[in-house]
């Protein structure tokens, strides 16, 4: 396997077929005193020091919670119990949709790439979403119940079995012993370790089982079974494969640090200047309080937005190049298999 010319085919498929960020975006989006002039006092002595807000702040927090409680004690329990409700429902609706897109983008991206390199066809995005659209994503969500939520089960009960000596220490004594602490880390470590190399192993055997799920048509225990097959078939040449893009993602995590403090800085400028604007439109329109919150509400609104955007759009940037690198590896593979 010639694992420079996939990695620079796959750099070079990011840039010429730009309808693949699309859905590498979604992929990202569905898969992170003193006192002065501020208004606070602070008074030291041999106790703790106390922070004193300012007493017109105080005012309006007082009027704040007195009237919250006489609405809570006035309104009907039912309506808050059917808010929760349909809270619940909501986040269940998102959560719901937010899977459905994260299997249909994946989808759509292996069998794009895999488009154009059998047939040197490139689609639109609406051909793109019909791709995805498929049998083969609900294929993609039966195979990772059929993995992962066993080994969920089972490394929760092993965590469970480990932490035992220490909740029986616990509730015997009403603390945990010197012992126990130390018998429960020694169990702990080495079940971190197998969870390590659990989790690689099975990143590995799924990155191929997706593809003969989607690329091949197989079912999904055949996929599970094929992907197992292909990986001692190619063990070497996938496992290099694994180690060079899990090298690459820990080098582009290195580099984004200095952006994220840049985007960070830039959006606490933005979003202080804007929090202190409206702060000062609303102080004599509204009770301090109230300014305070809205200039607190404004003010995060374009601090998220400077660092959430260029971050999302660079992680489907990598969501999309690690797909399709491990889609032309998959390829490979399987041609010199055959």
């Amino acid at each position: 396997m010639n694992h420079t010319r996939i990695l620079k085919r796959a750099w070079d498929i990011l840039w010429s077929y730009r309808v693949l960020w699309i859905f590498g975006i979604l992929l990202a989006l569905t898969s992170g005193g003193g006192s002065g002039g501020n208004g606070f006092s602070y008074r030291g002595g041999g106790n703790a020091p106390t922070f004193n807000l300012p007493p017109d702040v105080m005012r309006d927090l007082r009027m704040l919670g007195r009237g919250m409680q006489d609405w809570f004690s006035r309104a009907d329990v039912g309506a808050f119990i059917g808010l929760g409700v349909v809270l619940l429902c909501l986040v269940l609706i998102l959560t719901i949709l937010s899977r459905v897109v994260n299997y249909v983008s994946q989808t759509a991206l292996m069998r794009m790439v895999d488009g154009l390199e059998a047939r040197g066809e490139k689609v639109s995005w609406r051909e793109g979403f019909r791709l995805g659209w498929s049998r083969a994503a609900w294929r993609l969500f039966l195979l990772d119940v059929l993995v992962y939520l066993p080994l969920g089960i089972v490394f929760i009960g092993l965590f469970g079995c480990a932490l035992l000596p220490l909740i029986v220490s616990a509730a015997a004594r009403g603390e945990p012993s010197g012992a126990a602490v130390f018998g429960a880390i020694v169990l702990i470590l080495p079940l971190i370790l197998l969870a390590v190399i659990v989790s690689a192993a099975v990143s590995l055997v799924m990155n191929l089982a997706r593809r003969q799920c989607v690329l091949g048509e197989k079912g999904v225990v055949e996929s599970l079974r094929l992907g197992v097959a292909l990986l001692r078939q190619r063990f070497s040449d996938l496992v290099i494969m694994w180690l060079i893009l899990i090298g690459l993602m820990i080098g582009y995590s290195i580099l984004l640090i200095p952006l994220v403090f840049l985007l960070m800085g830039v959006g606490a400028l933005v979003g202080a200047g804007v929090g202190a604007a409206v702060y000062f439109l609303l102080r004599g329109l509204a009770a301090s309080t109230s300014a305070i919150l809205f200039a607190i509400f404004f003010g995060l609104a374009p601090f998220i937005a400077i660092l959430a955007i260029p971050l999302t759009f660079l992680e489907g940037l990598r969501q999309t190049y690690y797909s399709t690198a491990w889609t032309l590896a998959y390829r490979e593979a399987i041609v010199a298999q055959a």
